[in-house]
C-alpha cells in the first residue's frame, strides 16, 4: 500500500501492532482505531490511530509496554467496566501470545 496514504490495511496494522488481524478488527469496532469502509467492503484504518497503539521501545523505566488501550479507548464504547475489563484481559492476552 502507499506509504503517502493515510490508511493502511487490516494486516498492514496487525504487523505495526504485533497482533493477529482479528484483534485489530476488535480494535476498530470499539473504537480504539476508527476505520472507513471501501466500496468492496474492506476495512481501511486510519495511520495516525495506528501508530498511536504502536508499541514503543524502553522507556526510562525498561518497559516497553504500548500505550494503555482503555487510555486511548472512545468515551462509551463498552457499556460497563467489567466489559471493558474482560475486553483489556483478552486484548493484552492475544498481544503477549502474537510476539
Amino acid at each position: 500500500m502507499d506509504t503517502d496514504s493515510p490508511h493502511l490495511s487490516i494486516r498492514e496494522a496487525a504487523r505495526q501492532l504485533g497482533v493477529h488481524d482479528n484483534t485489530v478488527r476488535r480494535y476498530a469496532d470499539r473504537g480504539l482505531v476508527r476505520a472507513v469502509r471501501l466500496p468492496s467492503g474492506v476495512r481501511r484504518l486510519l495511520r495516525d490511530d495506528v501508530e498511536a497503539l504502536v508499541p514503543r521501545g524502553p522507556d526510562a523505566s525498561g518497559s516497553s509496554e504500548p500505550p494503555s488501550l482503555d487510555d486511548l479507548a472512545a468515551p462509551g464504547v463498552f457499556l460497563s467496566d467489567r466489559e471493558l475489563e474482560e475486553f483489556l484481559a483478552m486484548t493484552y492476552a492475544e498481544r503477549a501470545r502474537d510476539r
